[in-house]
């Protein structure tokens, strides 16, 4: 379990740094852009450059929720890998090892 923890608080440090750049990116476009006066040019770039910035950060984000995911479910298997009986009714695909136990072969 101290793997999921420190690979999740890995996740968790590489997303707040992915977020503070897209903020601070989106806060620098967003000055340029007030500051624009007349370049229609200028303007319409950093228009698509928000645009492109704001869908990097959904795509991001749906990533992560994705990660976060499949780390609750490898979570919820590492604490049943004690349990033989919960991995049978409910996890089949999980391949356990019972060949630590004296005297037992492996399935």
């Amino acid at each position: 379990m101290n793997l999921v923890f420190i690979v999740m608080w890995v996740v968790s440090i590489a997303f707040s740094a992915v977020i503070g750049l897209a903020a601070i990116t989106y806060i620098r476009r967003t000055w340029q852009l007030i500051r624009v006066e007349d370049d229609d040019a200028t303007r319409d770039r950093l228009l698509d450059g928000m645009d492109h910035l704001e869908n990097q950060m959904h795509l991001v984000a749906e990533r992560l929720g994705r990660l976060e995911g499949r780390l609750e479910r490898l979570d919820a298997r590492l604490d049943t890998a004690d349990d033989p009986a919960a991995l049978e009714a409910g996890e089949p695909d999980i391949p356990v090892s019972n060949s630590h136990r004296a005297g037992e072969s492996a399935p």
